[in-house]
This record gives structure tokens, sequence and C-alpha cells, in this order.
């Protein structure tokens, strides 16, 4: 019977080869561990990317349910000059007011006029509906005062040496018909956004037919708005600097309140509107 003889060498791998099998190992593994090093750094950083952006289209829809849920009786009444109910100072500052320092606060149907302030070019304060109660037998409704400002962030972002700002919401959802004045420092802030450049409300001027940044430039007498322009400027990771504008405007009917006023002053007099 014919046999075969083995090829195996029974004397094993040399030295030489050992080493250039161990050299192409160590290759491979270095090769698989910066591809996995990349491949995780990748996404940390698309991560952190879309954190960012999710965090800024969160504060625009924060920002517009608030304005756009802004209220004030005057989007569909008009101011009823009645006896005025004396208040002390420090209400007046968040309700209608006249020159002497009264309480005007009633329109036609006797509903309570809130003030639109611009506190400064990056600060609002105003009342919304868009206040959510949490828990029973609280005391609150949808209604609530809200204030937003800008305050400097403690966030260094590595090659932008300007200043940056946090976007922060203050609300006063309980007794918001309180006699007390408001204080900033009485209320919880909520910080939006922390890597603000700046930030700008501009609002709409009806007879001027133009977005203006001073809310006590409008037109009459600045007790609504009938839209709002925001625009944001913030700086991502990389110290890039990014543009957000957004136009809100506020979810109630406009009426023509002077044509509201003239039509029932016409009805008192027995004058038909529509002859």
């Amino acid at each position: 019977m014919q046999r075969f003889k083995s090829t195996l060498n029974d004397k094993g791998l040399t030295l030489l080869e050992v080493l250039i099998a161990t050299t192409i190992l160590a290759f491979l593994t270095i090769s698989l561990v910066q591809m996995t090093d990349s491949g995780i750094t990748t996404k940390e950083r698309i991560t952190r990317e879309d954190e960012e952006l999710t965090n800024t289209e969160r504060t625009l829809l924060r920002l517009e349910m608030d304005f756009s849920m802004a209220f004030t009786p005057l989007y569909f009444s008009y101011l009823e000059t009645k006896k005025p109910l004396t208040l002390p100072s420090e209400a007046i500052s968040r309700f209608e007011a006249g020159n002497d320092k009264t309480y005007n606060n009633t329109t036609e149907e006797d509903l309570i006029v809130p003030v639109f302030e611009s506190l400064n070019s990056n600060s609002f304060r105003f009342l919304t509906t868009s206040n959510h109660r949490r828990s029973t037998q609280t005391r609150q409704s949808q209604y609530a005062w809200v204030i937003y400002s800008l305050r400097e962030s403690e966030i260094a972002i590595g090659n932008y040496d300007k200043p940056l700002y946090e976007l922060v919401r203050y609300i006063k959802n309980e007794n918001i018909y309180s006699l007390e004045n408001i204080e900033i420092d009485d209320l919880r802030p909520t910080v939006l956004l922390d890597n603000i450049s700046s930030l700008e409300f501009s609002y709409f001027d009806e007879k001027k037919e133009k977005f203006v940044e001073n809310f006590a430039e409008i037109s009459d007498r600045p007790i609504r708005f009938l839209a709002v322009k925001i625009k944001l400027n913030w700086v991502d990771e990389n110290g890039n600097m990014n543009i957000e504008e957004k136009i809100i405007r506020p979810y109630f009917p406009l009426q023509n309140v002077a044509s509201l006023k003239k039509t029932k002053e016409e009805l008192q007099k027995g004058v038909n509107p529509t002859q």
C-alpha cells in the first residue's frame, strides 16, 4: 500500500514568521481601533449637533406657543371709560392705567386689560393663555404672566471670544391678578437656550406697516401686538454663528375695535349703522 508523506513541518513556525504575523495583527488591530474611535467621535459630534438643533427648535416652539396665545381683551373689544378704581402704585405696572395713576381696568365687557411691556430690546413681559395646570386644586388657569429675558452665560466656546447669553423664561401662573408687583427674583427661571449671541424682538406697527424695535413706538398705544418678529443668533460648539428668524402672530382674531365702538355709539343714538 502506497503511503503519503506528511508535508507539515514538525519544527513549527520560525521566529521571523511569528514576528511578521504579530506585526500584521498589530496593524489590523490599530486600524480597527482607529475606525472604532472615529465612529464614536463622529457619533458624539452628530449627537451634540442634533441636540443643539433640537434645543433651538424647542425654544422657538416655546416662544411661538407663548406669543401666539398672548392675551388682551383689546384684540376683540375696546376700553370703556368708567369710574376708575384706585389701586396701589405697584399694581399699576402690569395693568392698563391712566395718567392719574388709577386703574382703568375695564373694557366694554368689564374685562381687565393687561399691559404688554418691552423691558428692553431683548426682554418682554405679557399675559398668555398657554399655561397648563399640572395639578388640581391649585390657584391656576390657562392664564399666566410670562417674561423672556437674556442673562450672561457661563459657557465658553473654544474659538468664540465674544460674550454669550442664556435665554431665560420666567412665569407667574398663580394669583395673576394679585396687586403685588412681579419681581423676577421671586420667580424660578427656566433656561431655554444657553449659547446665544443676541436676541432681538421687533413688533409690527399697523399704521407704519413695518416692524419697529421699540414696543413703545407702536402707533397709538402699545397695548397689543399684531405680530412679533424674533431674531435669534446662536453659536454652535464649533464657533459657527447660526441665525434663526421667526414671525409670530396671535391666535386671537383681530377685530376693528374702533369700528365696533362707533357702531355701538350709533346704535345708542338710534342710528342704523348699515344705512
